[in-house]
């Protein structure tokens, strides 16, 4: 019976894409030594690619290659020639974020998955519809989409839908993080993600000391209870996280949920035990998001793997449950905090330990590397059923038949059989012979043998097996990958930049009527309305004084159909995902292509240049890197708050206990990380809550004169400064006035410095 879903598992290097197929994957997916968002695992090359797909496709299992990272222009044409490569490799898939890559790699003859990566942002249906409409068969929804979105999707879009299953969350919604680059350079968005949200965060309410610990570092996903209710919602593709964990990792998440879905979604305490030894932080979360509660999802105790609670410490040892086996690791607690690890000195129940911490009697221990379990997964070995006819008869070379599903090879000895002189080698001699099949992934599951009266010395057959089994396992890879009908792929011409401003043009951001008022007065091509209530009365206030042209900056994830019925005539959108823009689109909205975009290139620019009224850059751009993708329409933002992080859950319920009844949300909660930075917790309320994550230092460029060029700056920030300038014209208003010799409070932040 063929199945109506895959199990899609992760492959950091060769030996998880091994554990992974061993153990049950219906898929991997793993990337290359460039472009994709785990660059700090291992990872496959340009040169070993083949080898690893055809490895998969000899057992049936598929192949996707993610290049799912924000491009600069300077790289465009690698990424396209990398993209040709992986197709034709024969994977069964691309894995994208770049929508100009999508719609090049949509070109392709035969079959070929081009999947819409999650740092697209999808979770609706008009992002949905744009990314099918660009050429994509697959999209890979953001991990905080609800489970009635999904079912609406599957309902109206034709395309398949992709759905992560278990392993790490991200605590900013997906595609929409910013926090790794500017804290460090490193960005996420290009696969260098240093992970800054897992830190220590102390947080302060109201100018007090709130809360400490993991205050940005969420449970890992767990699908046991919720794999069910996505397949019946439509979901067809179920995804394991966890490119950068070890190879064990990848085999038994697969062998988990492989059974787990063959017996009809039936599990008990033993596959869930499997799953926390293997990696387990935060005890787990499963249905928050799908059912819409975005609060239970920080664990704020302890910032990595967990494990499986075993026992406690009594009298210096470790009095576990179970037997545990020497050289098992373990991490201790005590009073659900992190104190320590540990290693098991002996094997049984009652065992010593040799301990980084100072252990005491009570103290927890959870065992974080079980490696009974690592050597079951490690050595697991998948095998191929298939089926011999041999044949013998004198004066001729004997005959091998192999078969393998509808694959079928032939192949003689080097060896002409002769008649025995006393005793014929019996069939059943030959049979067992025959069966040997050794270390291959073969096992003889019917033979026939037919010999008349030959003598066959055992070399002769063992050659002849393995020279059958060879070209069976070629065979196979031959004819799956003919399957795919590749051709060959056109090419791709890089456009380049034309665009030469002489003078500035600034599109202003403000958060108040009164800057509204005032910047009404100066020389801007358009308004964005960045404000903390979207809402009837809070747009109908900036309407009735509005002359300018106005866009309502949306959250990534907006109630759309919620702001079609508030949005005032006139009025515009900047829409921060593709949703929004379809949203626009489908609507005759005016929009505004914004920096949750994270436009990199000027190929995917374009794609709005005719249905967008303006753009803005990605801020991981430096001044020098935008400007050679200049635009008429395009608008480099350099002074203002920079938003970090778009949050689902809810900073003031884990920091103050406050629920949506009892909320005193004033946007005085910020959170400081070990180093001294501050970061301010805004609310976004759009029908509900959304919250951000904004970096407690303004960006400015200081005392540096820009160049002309099209900028966007945030008024609110600027409008004291501008009134102590005496301008009300951008074109001649020299942009470090802003902020005047005062930088103490103010970044550069990647405007002059690249990110990685």
């Amino acid at each position: 019976m063929t199945k109506n879903y895959q199990i899609l598992a992760p492959a950091g290097n060769h030996q998880a894409l091994v554990c992974a197929v061993q153990n049950g994957a219906d898929a991997v997916y793993f990337g290359l030594d460039k472009f994709n968002a785990r660059m700090k695992a291992d990872n496959f090359t340009s040169d070993n690619l083949c080898q690893w797909v055809n490895y998969c496709h000899l057992y049936g299992v598929k192949t996707y290659v993610a290049l799912n990272t924000s491009l600069k222009q300077s790289e465009f044409m690698d990424a396209v020639q990398m993209v040709d490569k992986i197709y034709k490799s024969n994977a069964d898939g691309i894995i994208l974020t770049d929508l100009a890559l999508i719609k090049y790699a949509a070109t392709f003859p035969g079959r070929c998955e081009i999947v819409a990566s999650t740092q697209l942002n999808v979770h609706d249906v008009y992002g949905a519809q744009f990314v099918k409409d660009l050429g994509a068969t697959t999209v890979v929804l953001a991990r905080e989409t609800p489970l009635s979105a999904i079912k609406q999707i599957s309902s109206v879009v034709d395309v398949k839908l992709e759905s992560f299953l278990h392993g790490a969350m991200c605590v900013c919604q997906s595609g929409q993080c910013l926090l790794s680059s500017f804290v460090g350079g490193n960005s996420g968005n290009r696969g260098l993600c240093a992970q800054p949200c897992r830190k220590y965060y102390t947080s302060y309410f109201a100018g007090k000391k709130a809360k400490q610990g993991y205050l940005l570092s969420p449970k890992d996903m767990c699908g046991l209870t919720t794999a069910k209710s996505l397949l019946d919602a439509g979901v067809s593709t179920f995804k394991i996280e966890g490119r950068n964990r070890r190879a064990a990792y990848a085999g038994e998440c697969a062998s988990v949920y492989s059974e787990v879905f063959a017996n009809g979604f039936k599990h008990d305490n033993t596959h869930l035990s499997r799953l926390k030894r293997i990696y387990n932080r935060g005890d787990y979360l499963s249905d928050v998001y799908l059912r819409g509660d975005k609060h239970p999802v920080i664990y704020p105790n302890v910032q990595g793997h967990l494990g499986e609670y075993v026992g406690v410490v009594s009298n210096g040892k470790l009095r576990a449950c179970f037997n545990v086996q020497k050289g098992d690791s373990f991490k201790v607690l005590r009073n659900g905090l992190e104190i320590g690890s540990a290693v098991a000195s002996e094997s049984g129940c009652f065992v010593s330990l040799s301990s980084t911490a100072s252990l005491k009697n009570g103290d927890c221990c959870h065992i974080t590397s079980d490696l009974a379990q690592i050597a079951r997964v490690e050595n697991q070995q998948k095998v191929l059923p298939a089926a011999f006819s041999f044949v013998a008869n004198e004066g001729k070379n004997a005959i091998l038949q192999a078969v393998f599903g509808d694959t079928k090879v032939e192949v003689q000895s080097e060896h002409v059989c002769q008649l025995a002189t006393n005793i014929p080698t019996s069939e059943q001699e030959i049979a067992q012979q025959l069966k040997k099949t050794g270390n291959t992934c073969y096992t003889i599951t019917n033979i026939v043998v037919k010999n008349n009266g030959c003598f066959l010395p055992k070399s002769v057959l063992n050659q002849l097996r393995r020279h059958a089994l060879d070209k069976l396992s070629q065979q196979i890879v031959v004819a799956y990958n003919a399957n795919l009908n590749r051709g060959e792929v056109a090419g791709y011409q890089l456009p380049k930049a034309t665009y030469n401003p002489t003078q500035n043009q600034i599109f202003a951001v403000v958060s108040s009527v009164n800057a509204l008022q005032c910047v009404q007065d100066c020389s801007i091509l358009g308004v964005v309305l960045d404000l903390d209530e979207i809402s009837q009365q809070s747009l109908q206030q900036f309407a009735q004084i509005a002359t300018a042209k106005c866009y309502v900056d949306l959250p990534p994830f907006t109630n759309l159909d919620y702001v079609k019925q508030i949005l005032p005539k006139g009025f515009g959108i900047v829409a921060n995902n593709v949703g929004a823009v379809q949203f626009a689109l489908q609507n005759n909205i005016p929009y505004v292509a914004g920096t949750g975009l994270n436009l990199y290139n000027l190929p995917t620019i374009l794609l709005f240049d005719t249905t967008a009224q303006a753009f803005f850059y990605s801020n991981e751009l430096t001044l020098h890197e935008t400007s050679q993708i200049a635009h008429s329409k395009g608008y480099k933002f350099v002074y203002g708050r920079v938003k970090l992080m778009h949050l689902m859950h809810c900073p003031n319920k884990l920091n103050t206990n406050q629920t949506c009844q009892t909320c005193k949300f004033d946007n005085s909660l910020s959170y400081v990380d070990e180093l001294g930075n501050k970061f301010y917790i805004r609310r976004r309320l759009c029908k509900s809550c959304s919250f951000e994550l904004v970096n407690g230092k303004r960006l400015s460029p200081g005392s540096i004169n820009l160049k002309p060029f099209n900028y966007l700056v945030d008024f609110d920030c600027a409008t004291q400064h501008l009134l102590k300038a005496g301008s009300a014209d951008f074109s001649t208003l020299q942009l470090y006035d802003l902020e005047g010799l005062d930088m103490s409070n103010c970044t550069k932040g990647r405007l002059f410095n690249k990110v990685n």
